[in-house]
């Protein structure tokens, strides 16, 4: 008979199984990838970097030459535009701190995207709840003179924030200086297509980090079509049993409001379901002229301890059936993507394209809550799915 110790063992031992397979299911099946290689980090200049939003650097995209960069961050409601002013350093250009709605305080900016003159942001589409508060700084409130309710911690956890300063994707037009065509600004959002969605449409009035409706990747589809684009919205949550993270095929096209607005008239075209090993989209990036596929950054959904993780996309479904039980081998698993050496908890959130040749690819990752999202250039090897 097993003694009450050797039980307790036995028991930790399965828990800790359990959660490696829930947590790291690519770890527990098929190895450890290999880390992505540093190469250079960039400095981005004139940004002032006292400003909280600077810390929370949460997308990134380019031009054609890669000498025009612009970023975003999930807490203000502009995107930064850069210039190349040496190898490894972009400067903020006159007016390149620029607000795309400026009566709006958080657009909650998580990805965007370039197609020739045309930049892409979107924001996240989702809701929030608030944590609970701590004993030390309910106490801290009501020193402070704040007359707190008997319940407060408790309604904080029964109230769902919905966000509609988040619920949009702007296209404007941003040439190769940087230069911005004010009256060129167009949106539209997704929420109608969340809402009528058959099954995206039980989670979207979920908080975000609760595995509700969360938008961060966004890309460019190859499209000859002049008046409409074809993107790829990447989902961080919901991640679906299975564990399947979600892509949505998207076109926009400008359009009419009853007032006689110009506004993005969006709709879905088509839905996909990606095996990212536990992981939801946390960054997208078409490569060359689309012919190559797709770059996804993926990670944790939550405050899970998952790691970041490169992958390649085909830009086809991934989930298996009679027919088509090959499809898995349209992800195909690249590298892991480190946290800065100064930044050990700064969080991959955007990531651009930069060039495949000779079976290496290389890209640029940028940061949440790392200085001015401490911009990096990684290569890994690469295998296309």
């Amino acid at each position: 008979m097993l003694s009450t110790n050797k039980i307790a063992a036995t028991a930790v031992i399965c828990r800790l199984l359990v959660s490696m397979l829930f947590i790291s299911p690519m770890s527990a099946f098929g190895g450890t990838p290999p880390v992505a290689e540093k190469i250079e980090a960039w400095q981005l200049q004139s940004l002032p970097t006292d400003a909280s939003e600077h810390l929370n650097i949460s997308a990134v995209t380019m031009n054609e030459d890669n000498t025009l960069l612009v970023i975003g961050a999930d807490e203000v409601s502009h995107i930064q535009i850069l210039k190349r002013s040496a190898e490894a350093k972009f400067t903020l250009i006159d007016d390149g701190n620029f607000a795309l709605a400026s009566d709006e305080t958080e657009l909650d900016i998580e990805g965007i995207a370039r197609n020739r003159s045309y930049t892409w942001v979107i924001g996240s589409h989702s809701m929030s709840r608030k944590s609970m508060l701590s004993l030390e700084k309910l106490k801290k409130k009501q020193s402070s003179g704040e007359k707190l309710s008997e319940n407060y911690n408790h309604e904080r956890i029964a109230t769902v924030a919905v966000e509609p300063t988040r619920e949009w994707l702007y296209r404007l037009e941003i040439d190769n200086d940087g230069s911005v065509g004010t009256d060129s600004i167009r949106r539209g959002s997704l929420r109608d297509i969340f809402a009528n969605h058959p099954v995206l449409g039980r989670f979207q009035n979920i908080p975000a980090k609760e595995n509700g409706v969360d938008i961060e990747g966004l890309a460019v589809i190859a499209d000859d079509d002049p008046k409409q684009t074809r993107l790829f919205v990447g989902l961080r949550g919901p991640l679906l049993r299975g564990p399947l993270a979600v892509v949505l095929d998207v076109s926009a096209k400008e359009a009419k409001a009853d007032d006689g607005r110009s506004i993005l008239k969006i709709k879905l075209e088509e839905t996909h379901y990606l095996s990212l090993g536990g992981r939801g989209v946390r960054g997208m990036s078409e490569m060359q002229n689309n012919k190559d596929g797709y770059l996804i950054l993926a990670g944790p959904v939550g405050g899970e301890p998952t790691s970041y993780m490169l992958y390649h996309w085909n830009g086809e479904d991934s989930v298996p059936e009679i027919n088509t039980p090959n499809v898995i081998r349209n992800v195909t698993k690249l590298c892991r993507i480190p946290a800065p050496e100064e930044e050990s908890r700064a969080k991959a959130e955007g990531v651009h394209f930069l060039l495949e040749e000779g079976g290496i690819v290389k890209f640029v990752i940028v940061y949440d809550s790392a200085i001015n999202g401490a911009p990096t250039i990684f290569s890994c090897k690469f295998t296309r799915s």
